[in-house]
């Protein structure tokens, strides 16, 4: 969505831009607050350890695959 943004008004921009916070940030409130710190505490760290293990495995899967693709074109 944010790539289509190109070229438009700067009006649409800030709109665009304005709804996504106006949306994101309360529901991020509440997903924090009602859903995360109502965890025990014995399940958030493994929680947050797995998720941090997966970003790092994810994003040196995306490399490996990337520099495959760009060394068959």
């Amino acid at each position: 969505m944010i790539g289509k943004m190109k070229g438009k008004p700067i009006f649409v921009k800030v709109a665009f831009f304005a709804v996504l916070l106006g949306l994101g940030l309360p529901f991020q409130n509440w997903f924090r607050t009602e859903v995360i710190f109502s965890m025990s505490k014995a399940f958030i760290i493994p929680s947050i350890t797995i998720m941090v293990a997966n970003v790092v495995c994810v994003t040196i899967l995306y490399d490996v695959i990337g520099k495959k693709i760009s060394q068959r074109t």
